[in-house]
C-alpha cells in the first residue's frame, strides 16, 4: 500500500514516550511514520545507520522535528554537528529542492528559557561587561550555563536560531533581500499542543479505516445503481422512468381497476423486464461491515451515549430497501406474475387506455417505490462521501410500500415506527 511518509527527527531519550505515541495517532490516519528506533523503520542494510536515515528523509513527504532539553549523538563531533541537526539539514535542503514539507516543534520551557537568556545577555554586554569587568567569555558562561532544562545550551540555542533562520532573516531586513521560507517554529508543552499543529498541516479529516469504509460505500453504492441504470443516445436514463407513467395513472385501491395508456403498459413491460429483477444483484456486504463497526455513530453529551447520525441512518435505511428489493425477486410468486403481466401487456401500443386490475400492479408499483427509495438515499450517501450539495436526511420523503393512495394511507395509520416500539418499550 502506498502511504504518505512522515520522518520524526529528535533526539530519542527525552522524546521517546512522545514519539511511539505519535508513530500511533498517526498511523490510525494512514500514514507511514519513520521513526530509527522501530523494526518498521525502512532502511537500506548496506549502508550505515546514518547514511540510511537522510536516505529516509529524502523519500518522505513530510519531515516533522522536535528539539528539547538534549543535543543528543553527534554526526559530526569536530564540527558539533548533532544527528538530529544533520537530519534537519538534509531536511531542509529537501524542502527547498522537492517540496518536503516541514514541521518543527521546540519544547515551550527550551524556547522560555533560550528568550531569558538572550535578554540577560543584553544586559550583561550594555552594562556589566564595563561596570563590572566582565570578560565577554565570561557572560558568555554565564548565558550558557547547564542545567536541568538544557544540556548544552550553547549548541541548543545555536540549533533553534537555525530552525528559525535567525540569521538569514536579519539579512533579509538589514539588506531587502528575499526572506527565508519554511522557517516556522511551533513551540509545545503537551501532546495536544502537537496535535493542534498536525490539524492544520496534516490531512487529518478521517482515520484510515473511516476513509476505507467511506471508499467501499461508495463503490458498492456506485455498483448498485449501475442495475438500474441504461445509457440510450448517450443519456444516462434511471430506469424507473419506463414504469413513471403508468405509475401516475393509478386510480383506486387494490381491489379496484385503472385507466391505463397502452403504450404505458409496453413500458412499464420493460420496466419489469430489464429493470426488476436487479434487485438480486444487489450488494450490502460493505454497508453492513460500517453498521456493524458503529464508525458512524455520534456521541450525544446529553445521554451519554452514542447515537445513530444521519449518514448511519442513511445507511440503515438503504440497506432496508435493497434487503427489501432482494427477497421481492426472488420469490417464484414474483417471477410468475411478471411473465403473466409481460405476456399480457407487452404489445400494447397507442394512446388507447386500458382497464388494468390494480392487483396485477401492487408488485410492480412496490418495486418502482423501493427503486425510487434506493436512489434518493445512495443520493444522500454519496453526497456525505463527496462533501458536497448534503441535505438534510430528515428532508428525504422516502416512497410508501404502495402506490396506491388508500392503501398507502391505510398502511401508514397502523404501521408503527421504530421509534414508536423502542418508545413503548
Amino acid at each position: 500500500m502506498n502511504r504518505p511518509k512522515i520522518f520524526i527527527s529528535s533526539t530519542i531519550y527525552d522524546f521517546q514516550d512522545l514519539r511511539s505515541s505519535l508513530k500511533f495517532w498517526l498511523e490510525e490516519f494512514g500514514y507511514q511514520v519513520q521513526l530509527s528506533e522501530f523494526n518498521d523503520f525502512e532502511k537500506n542494510l548496506e549502508k550505515n545507520s546514518y547514511e540510511a536515515c537522510l536516505d529516509s528523509i529524502k523519500k518522505s513527504q513530510y519531515f516533522i522535528l522536535f528539539i528539547g532539553s538534549r543535543v543528543g549523538g553527534f554526526y559530526n563531533q569536530k564540527d558539533k554537528i548533532s544527528i538530529t541537526q544533520k537530519e534537519y539539514r538534509q531536511a531542509y535542503q529537501c524542502a527547498k529542492d522537492n517540496d518536503l514539507n516541514l514541521i518543527i516543534f521546540v519544547r515551550k520551557n527550551l524556547w522560555d528559557v533560550k528568550e531569558d537568556r538572550e535578554e540577560l545577555c543584553k544586559l550583561l554586554t550594555s552594562e556589566y561587561i564595563k561596570e563590572k569587568e566582565l570578560t565577554e567569555d565570561t557572560c558568555k558562561n554565564i548565558t550558557s550555563y547547564r542545567s536541568k532544562i538544557v544540556n548544552d545550551a550553547e549548541f541548543l540555542f545555536s540549533f533553534v536560531d537555525e530552525a528559525c533562520r535567525k540569521k538569514e532573516m536579519k539579512d533579509a531586513i538589514n539588506n531587502g533581500i528575499a526572506f527565508p521560507k519554511k522557517n516556522w517554529v511551533h513551540t509545545f508543552s503537551s501532546f495536544n499542543d502537537i496535535i493542534d499543529v498536525l490539524k492544520n498541516e496534516l490531512p487529518l479529516s478521517k482515520r484510515l479505516s473511516s476513509l476505507a469504509y467511506l471508499f467501499n460505500i461508495k463503490m458498492e453504492v456506485a455498483n448498485n445503481l449501475k442495475n438500474f441504470f441504461s445509457k440510450e443516445d448517450g443519456r444516462i436514463r434511471f430506469g424507473t422512468e419506463w414504469a413513471e407513467f403508468a405509475i401516475n395513472e393509478l386510480s383506486g385501491d387494490v381491489c379496484g381497476n385503472s385507466e391505463i395508456t397502452e403504450k404505458y403498459l409496453r413500458w412499464l413491460c420493460i420496466f419489469e423486464i430489464f429493470f426488476c429483477r436487479k434487485g438480486e444483484n444487489l450488494s450490502t456486504q460493505f454497508i453492513d461491515d460500517a453498521l456493524m463497526s458503529g464508525e458512524f455513530l455520534d456521541y450525544n453529551t446529553k445521554t451519554k451515549g452514542y447515537a445513530a447520525s444521519d449518514f448511519h441512518k442513511a445507511l440503515f435505511n438503504l440497506r432496508s430497501e435493497i434487503n427489501k428489493l432482494r427477497k421481492t425477486c426472488v420469490t417464484d410468486v414474483f417471477l410468475e406474475q411478471m411473465r403473466e403481466f409481460s405476456t399480457k401487456y407487452q404489445k400494447c401500443d397507442g394512446d388507447n387506455k386500458i382497464n388494468v386490475p390494480n392487483i396485477e400492479l401492487v408488485t410492480l408499483s412496490a418495486i418502482y417505490n423501493a427503486q425510487l427509495n434506493i436512489l434518493m438515499l445512495s443520493r444522500y450517501v454519496l453526497a456525505y462521501i463527496n462533501k458536497k450539495n448534503v441535505m438534510k436526511f430528515s428532508d428525504i420523503k422516502l416512497q410508501p410500500v404502495t402506490s396506491f393512495r388508500a392503501e398507502s394511507d391505510k398502511i401508514k395509520e397502523e404501521d408503527v415506527s421504530t421509534e414508536e416500539i423502542l418508545a413503548f418499550f
